[in-house]
């Protein structure tokens, strides 16, 4: 099988049949994304090098991962699972939903994720704490790289320092939760600041619910990441023109639509003034082409979230610093 070359190749991923134990395993991920996980392994996996899986949670993400190697015959700790295993109030009601048991906000649940993966965790080396905590550089490349930790700009600060030099140019992909989500500004700041070295091949999910993107890692030079800083909310030109890259990685009319809305959280969030962001926002889609999906009933829920976000940047209830 060839490697993934593009929304196409990820759709088809994404519709593939999958093991029930990849199915049922407890986790926020929709059928599509663990679809997408497990059945690119074949293509995506390059022996001898990491799977990088940060943010497990209850381990959907990594029992995908994990139960694909198995299928392929690897052995050994192949996949860095990374938890801070605290709960927090969403946490806590999505665990409780699904496990029909009550939990606390700030309780921990590391004994419960290492339990549900207790039968392939020998294929997994996990890393339990605060990743903004590691001290210890990633010795190993990385040929899949999962991302669904990165909360705030710090953590993102973290991850590109700590696992984006150990890619491999060409082949290495970046699989990023939350990308079209914008209240996560900082994951699309992050890719277009290193437009050159990344190429977007696509989503997993059905439209009407964007959230994932998946890239592939096209000319990975180490010192880049040391050169460029990320300074989140010093700049505001420097941090809109990094936003504006990000816009240009994408050709499909709704995906720019979701950047662009992030942009415009970007802009709210320095001006302080929602109504005006959200104004340039809507000329932004206009001169993207992108308008027509503010009436379109399809894409209410996108719209509506973009919305909101830039209203909790412009009053600062949300920050991009």
């Amino acid at each position: 099988m060839k490697p993934l070359s593009g929304q196409a190749d990820i759709e088809r991923l994404a519709q593939t049949q999958l093991p029930p134990g990849v199915k049922q395993h407890p986790g926020m991920l929709c059928a599509n994304e663990r679809a997408f996980l497990y059945n690119c392994i074949p293509t995506e996996y390059i022996a001898g090098t990491a799977i990088v899986d940060a943010g497990a949670f209850l381990g959907a993400s990594t029992r995908a991962f994990s139960e694909a190697l198995r299928k392929l015959g690897v052995e050994g700790e192949t996949i860095h699972s990374y938890e801070h295993a605290i709960f927090n109030g969403n946490t806590a009601r999505v665990a409780k939903m699904l496990l029909k048991e009550e939990f606390s906000p700030d309780g921990r649940f590391d004994k419960i994720l290492l339990d549900q993966l207790s039968d392939v965790d020998d294929l997994i080396c996990f890393h339990i704490g605060d990743i903004c905590q590691e001290s210890e550089p990633f010795d190993s490349q990385i040929s899949i790289l999962f991302l669904d930790v990165i909360k705030n700009s710090s953590i993102s600060t973290k991850v590109r320092n700590l696992f984006f030099p150990k890619l491999i140019s060409n082949q290495s992909i970046i699989i990023h939760q939350d990308y079209y989500h914008p209240q996560h500004t900082w994951i699309q700041y992050v890719m277009g600041a290193h437009k050159n070295c990344f190429e977007y091949l696509g989503r997993p999910e059905k439209p009407k619910r964007l959230n994932t993107a998946v890239f592939r890692a096209k000319s990975i030079d180490s010192d880049e990441f040391v050169r460029v800083k990320l300074e989140y909310g010093v700049d505001r030109d420097l941090d809109l023109a990094r936003m504006d890259d990000a816009v240009a990685m994408h050709k499909d009319p709704l995906e720019k639509l979701l950047v662009l809305g992030s942009r415009a959280c970007v802009l709210s969030w320095f001006e302080k003034n929602a109504e005006r962001a959200t104004k340039d926002y809507y000329e932004q889609l206009e001169r993207f082409g992108a308008h027509h999906f503010v009436s379109d009933p399809e894409q209410e829920f996108h719209i509506k979230r973009v919305e909101r976000a830039i209203f909790l940047y412009g009053t600062g209830r949300r920050s991009f610093a």
